[in-house]
């Protein structure tokens, strides 16, 4: 099972995404930035991961405060639902 068990969907939003902003601070804390963040908007590794409601946003607004820009990257489930890769 991984850090944030699908029960409780509501809770695991803020959890995971306070998970992503604690990465955050121990880089400032050991002198370092962050430079952004990429997303695969819908993970497929054996199967559709759905992120819960809102995560995408609470960690997108905790990467934009420490000066990181946000990515989101489609490829893969565009490749799951055409079985095509770039380019065209």
């Amino acid at each position: 099972m991984g850090l944030y068990p699908l029960q409780r969907y509501t809770l695991v939003v803020a959890s995971a995404a306070r998970h992503v902003a604690d990465e955050i601070d121990r880089l400032h804390e050991s002198g370092r930035g962050i430079a952004g963040f990429i997303a695969e908007t819908c993970p497929s590794v054996g199967g559709q991961i759905v992120f819960p409601p809102g995560y995408l946003a609470e960690v997108y607004a905790h990467v934009r405060a420490a000066g990181g820009v946000t990515i989101a990257d489609p490829d893969g489930y565009r490749l799951v639902l055409t079985s095509r890769s770039w380019p065209d």
